[in-house]
């Protein structure tokens, strides 16, 4: 859909479906995470911990799982105990 359609909103609810199907397949959560950034939100910050997990602690996605976290706090988005177990998880 992505690609050859150009309907991201389609796309992203494709992508969150394949991922619901197959919660353990990278490749499926990173087109999710990719189409997500569009609106950063707390689902963002669910499937970018997500696939730290499968990458046995990949930095980049727990990192920016944080920033997105601290984000959807200000907005109240994400209450604070959740955005600081994210953060701390980084260390």
């Amino acid at each position: 859909f992505r690609d050859e359609v150009g309907d991201l909103e389609a796309a992203e609810a494709a992508a969150r479906r394949a991922a619901q199907h197959d919660p353990r397949h990278a490749v499926t959560l990173a087109l999710l995470a990719d189409l997500q950034r569009r609106h950063p939100s707390p689902e963002l910050v669910s499937t970018l911990l997500r696939l730290d997990e499968l990458a046995d602690r990949d930095l980049d996605a727990l990192h920016e799982a944080a920033e997105v976290a601290l984000a959807c706090e200000a907005r109240g988005q994400l209450d604070a105990d959740a955005t600081r177990e994210i953060v701390a998880s980084l260390y």
